[in-house]
């Protein structure tokens, strides 16, 4: 099946369920949420080409003070839609969402600061090198319930739990 097929499949899917328009999404360089709500009709037929942005959003800092390009003006980037992420939410049924990743006009080449293709860069050497990256964030959680021991004694001590009597 060809990708305009794929798209066209999904486009039928999702009318399918109610919906009306296609939230296209790629973040930017800060990790902002930034889109176009594509209607439904239209949608197969853009998911080829992508869908034009501005690159400024690529290369400014969150003050909008440019930091890369802006030499000779900002080009346009295609975003194109990656279809294995096309959701229906249950927060907004008649808009669908579906992240995109930035290309450049000529559909060569990802642009190059494009943050899914990095991720997919680190992914590819981590693999080359037969690892799996592994990311996790930092959590701090304190259990109030319970007895301590050894160092956390302390630390239970301190909790706010503690009554008086």
């Amino acid at each position: 099946m060809s990708h305009h097929q794929e798209a066209e499949a999904a486009t039928r899917t999702m009318s399918g369920l109610g919906v009306r328009a296609v939230r296209l999404l790629y973040t930017d360089l800060h990790g902002v949420a930034r889109g176009k709500d594509i209607p439904i009709g239209h949608f197969a037929d853009m998911c080829e080409e992508g869908v034009s942005f501005c690159a400024a959003v690529m290369g400014t800092d969150l003050r909008h003070t440019p930091v890369v390009g802006g030499e000779e003006g900002y080009i346009d980037l295609a975003i194109r839609p990656d279809l294995d992420t096309l959701r229906s939410v249950p927060w907004q049924p008649e808009v669908a969402w579906c992240l995109g990743e930035a290309w450049t006009l000529d559909g060569a080449d990802h642009y190059p600061s494009c943050p899914r293709a990095l991720l997919q860069r680190v992914v590819d050497a981590y693999a080359a090198r037969g690892s799996i990256p592994s990311v996790r964030s930092p959590t701090r959680a304190r259990s109030f319930s319970g007895c301590c021991s050894g160092a956390m004694s302390s630390a239970c001590r301190r909790s706010p739990r503690t009554t008086s009597s």
